[in-house]
């Protein structure tokens, strides 16, 4: 197997087939293509820059402090700036890391922490909406260790894409990431 995918799809709407809040790990004997381009990005700019692009992304967002959702000791969310849907975010660990399943029994209470504040802000925010939680992890026997950082997206889904989006894989967002984080 070459990449194993963890999620939760929580409603309906967010493609659940089953109507509770459920997680799913699946393996796959190919990276997936959305999975794929990442990595092609961060080793490309690994090899000009020489740092990692999410912990850069990371900075940046830290430093412009207008898209920052939750920030503590050990992990960040943040709305990307091109972000593709309303209330689109990204949860990394402040520090570099590659791979989910090295973190400590410490790291993974403290994602659980950060998570469960998190879900509480989206669901005060929109009154608990459907979502998708997708783990993009290292793949096996890929060696990304300088290159990638594992991290979670997490999708509210607050709007439905339409015609346009499916029909060139470009997506139009109503909502700035900057509002959106606020």
């Amino acid at each position: 197997m070459k990449y194993v995918l963890a999620l939760k799809n929580s409603g309906r709407e967010a493609g659940a087939t089953l109507s509770h809040s459920h997680s799913q790990i699946m393996a796959s004997p190919m990276i997936p293509r959305t999975v794929a381009a990442e990595l092609a990005s961060a080793a490309e700019y690994h090899h000009t820059n020489k740092t990692c692009l999410f912990c850069d992304l990371a900075a940046a967002e830290v430093e412009a402090a207008k898209r920052i959702v939750l920030k503590d000791e050990l992990f960040l969310t943040y709305c990307p700036y091109a972000s593709r849907f309303p209330c689109e975010m990204r949860l990394q660990p402040v520090r570099h890391h590659h791979d989910f399943a090295l973190q400590d029994d410490d790291a993974l209470m403290a994602l659980a922490q950060h998570l469960s504040r998190l879900l509480r802000r989206v669901t005060s925010a929109f009154g608990d909406p459907p979502y998708n939680l997708v783990l993009h992890n290292a793949p096996g026997g890929e060696p990304v260790d300088g290159h990638w950082h594992w991290h979670f997206e997490l999708l509210p889904r607050v709007s439905i894409p339409a015609g346009f989006e499916w029909g060139t894989g470009s997506y139009v967002n109503p909502v700035s990431p900057e509002a959106a984080a606020r």
